[in-house]
Parts: C-alpha cells; sequence; structure tokens
C-alpha cells in the first residue's frame, strides 16, 4: 500500500493516532483484536450496568432536584453530557462530567463554526 500522500498528517498525528490508523497491514491486525472484544455479550454487560448506574446515580438525581425546585432545564443538553459521560466511562473507564461538560460545548461551537 502507498502511504507517501500521508505522509505528512503521519507524521503530525501519529502521537495521537499511533501507526497502526495509516497502515492497512497493522490497522488490520488491530481491528481483528478489537472487534472480538466489542462483539462479545461480556460488553454488552458491561453496557447495561455502567447505564444503568449512570441514570439511577446521576441522572435520575438531576431531575430529581430539577422537579423539586421547579427550574427550567435544557433536557437536549442535558441528556447530551450524560451520553458522552457514558461513552467516556464504556470506552475510557473514567467518569467525567466535567470534560464532558468542556467538550460538548468545544464540539458544539466548532459544529456551529463550521456551518
Amino acid at each position: 500500500m502507498d502511504s507517501r500522500h500521508g505522509e505528512p498528517f503521519t507524521d503530525i498525528l501519529r502521537d495521537l493516532l499511533g501507526c497502526g490508523i495509516f497502515n492497512f497491514f497493522i490497522w488490520r491486525t488491530q481491528r481483528k483484536l478489537a472487534s472480538h472484544e466489542f462483539s462479545t455479550m461480556s460488553l454488552r454487560e458491561f453496557v447495561g450496568r455502567t447505564l444503568e448506574e449512570v441514570v439511577t446515580n446521576r441522572l435520575t438525581p438531576v431531575l430529581a432536584s430539577v422537579m423539586e425546585t421547579s427550574q427550567v432545564v435544557d433536557l437536549q443538553d442535558l441528556l447530551r453530557r450524560f451520553a458522552f459521560n457514558m461513552v467516556c466511562m464504556v470506552s475510557l473507564g473514567i467518569e467525567s462530567i466535567l470534560v464532558a461538560w468542556i467538550l460538548c460545548f468545544t464540539y458544539q461551537f466548532w459544529s456551529e463554526l463550521s456551518t
């Protein structure tokens, strides 16, 4: 596979993405290894447990507090933050409400800027 056209990007993004995405043979090996882990029943069970934990311990108390105080809340924004937090917990193993909040607004900013 000829990768000369991508050399400038390979050099720039190597620290972030590694070599696998730029080398077909490495990428294929990594994909085959990862696909087994992401198709197992244990992943589905982990996602289910994590989702239940997030909804029970994080989302429900926030919604209960909003209801008790009769606050107005942007439900779409709230659910977007919780969804992103869920992705962080499943993919990275960390709960990061603050980082999720910052990244959601950063993503929103760049999305609006690009349209």
